[in-house]
């Protein structure tokens, strides 16, 4: 019996585990069939969705070959075709444009822009031809009314010339007896010119020996005017004859009879050195006595230790020449000692020198005097708004009158000016004690000891000195 249980126990459980397996494969089978009806669904609509793409593209392709001349209708070789003709259409309309832009577009607006370009060239050209129709129905009325004229003045110009003829025909017979009578005064003229004719040679010849003097004193005078202005060679205007370093003194050559005048200033150069030479300058001087016809004395303003001062070494100055005053003019503001404008101080140098100034031009514009032929330098200093006009008109004009123009810096290192000593600013934070002593004249101290030292009076050594020099003691 209980091997019957047993059996039924093992019989019922297989039926149910066949009948959980039915349970699932019915419910596996069921879900694919629901999952393969989805899937027919959604490729019934796909295939929906690809038709109406197909009709809309094939109704734009319909639209593009009736845009581009073909059929709407035709069949695939139409296609072929269309390409041909944009290809073609391409290269014919749009090949001048970039790569990018070979497109009907913009071969159209291409197109358009070339059109609208040769529209508005045919309207200036027809504006042109209406305005050469009447400038040249103005000129046939004009050409008209000339020929009436000339036509007027070659029928009075007829009638003159018949005049005349009449009165030529009785000026000729006139003309012809007077020419016997002229011949009869030339057979005397001829006699007598023969006659004269050694007499003649001889005063010839004794103009032409007298004539040499006057060129040769015209070729002094040019030569004096090429030096007024400028364009002669620059020449040494004296030498040193004697020179005394302890007394910072020199002895030069050039005195009252040459107009020298006291105060004046040079430049030094080597004798074998002209004054116009890059860095020819070794010193600069200022007259501080006449001591004869052809001596002055002279102080030392400015030296070099390392090219010191020796007789024969030549003097130059643009203010002076002996014997001749020189004329300048002043143009621009010429900022001398770091005082602002020092216009009067050049003036000054140039009157002590027994120079003349032609005139000025202050950095206002204001103008006084006139530049001349006879003007030797045309000074310039710092140009400034206010006289930008007239000094460039004094430039111009000083170039077609041969007038020398020299800057401000040039023309104070030719006239051997030294710069005036740093004054000292009192304040909170300054005192006088911290300034050292100025050298004098800017030259070496003789000695480090108090002020007093540098500045007692000196007696220069018994070396002899040029006749009739009186060597003054060191200041």
């Amino acid at each position: 019996m209980g091997g019957e249980n047993q059996g039924l126990q093992i019989a019922l459980i297989i039926l149910f585990m066949l009948v959980v397996l039915l349970a699932v494969s019915t419910f596996t089978f069921f879900g694919q069939v629901q999952e393969y009806d989805k899937r027919v669904t959604d490729l019934n609509t796909n295939v929906t969705d690809l038709t109406k793409e197909r009709d809309t593209l094939v109704k734009e392709m319909y639209q593009l070959k009736e845009w581009i001349g073909l059929d709407p209708n035709a069949k695939d070789d139409g296609l072929v075709q269309a390409d041909q003709i944009y290809k073609d259409d391409i290269a014919k309309f749009a090949g001048s444009l970039p790569a990018e832009k070979q497109k009907y577009r913009f071969a159209l607006e291409q197109t358009y822009s070339d059109l609208s370009i040769d529209k508005e060239k045919i309207t200036q050209m027809a504006a042109q031809i209406m305005q050469l129709e009447t400038v040249n129905k103005a000129f046939e009325e004009g050409a008209k009314k000339q020929v009436d004229e000339a036509l007027a003045a070659k029928a009075k110009a007829e009638k003159d010339l018949a005049d005349q003829q009449v009165v030529f025909s009785d000026a000729q017979k006139k003309s012809e007896d007077e020419k016997k009578d002229l011949l009869a005064k030339i057979d005397t003229l001829t006699k007598t010119i023969t006659d004269n004719e050694d007499a003649a040679k001889v005063a010839y010849d004794a103009a032409v020996a007298a004539g040499e003097k006057p060129k040769k004193q015209l070729e002094e005078k040019q030569k004096i005017i090429d030096e007024l202005r400028g364009e002669g060679d620059v020449t040494d205007d004296g030498e040193i004859r004697l020179v005394n370093q302890r007394n910072r003194t020199v002895w030069i050559n050039l005195g009252r009879a040459d107009a020298l005048r006291v105060q004046t200033m040079f430049t030094v150069h080597a004798e074998d050195t002209p004054p116009s030479a890059p860095n020819a300058t070794k010193a600069k001087i200022q007259v501080s006595q006449i001591l004869g016809d052809h001596l002055a004395e002279a102080r030392i303003l400015e030296d070099n230790l390392t090219n010191p001062l020796i007789p024969g070494d030549k003097v130059y100055t643009a203010l002076w020449d002996p014997g001749r005053v020189e004329r300048f003019y002043l143009a621009g503001r010429m900022d001398v000692s770091g005082s602002g404008d020092g216009m009067a101080e050049v003036r000054s140098m140039v009157q002590l020198s027994g120079g003349k100034v032609d005139g000025e031009l202050n950095d206002k514009g204001e103008q006084t005097g006139e530049l001349t032929s006879e003007t030797r330098y045309l000074v310039l200093g710092e140009l400034t708004l206010g006289s930008k006009a007239k000094y460039d008109e004094l430039v111009a004009n000083a170039k077609l009158l041969g007038v020398e123009a020299i800057g401000i810096d040039k023309f104070l290192d030719h006239v051997g000016w030294k710069g005036a000593p740093s004054g000292l600013r009192f304040g909170t934070s300054r005192n006088v004690n911290e300034v050292a002593p100025e050298r004098p004249d800017g030259g070496v101290p003789s000695t480090t000891n108090t002020s007093i030292d540098i500045f007692k009076r000196r007696r220069p050594q018994p070396a002899a000195a040029p006749a009739g020099a009186t060597p003054a003691s060191a200041y």
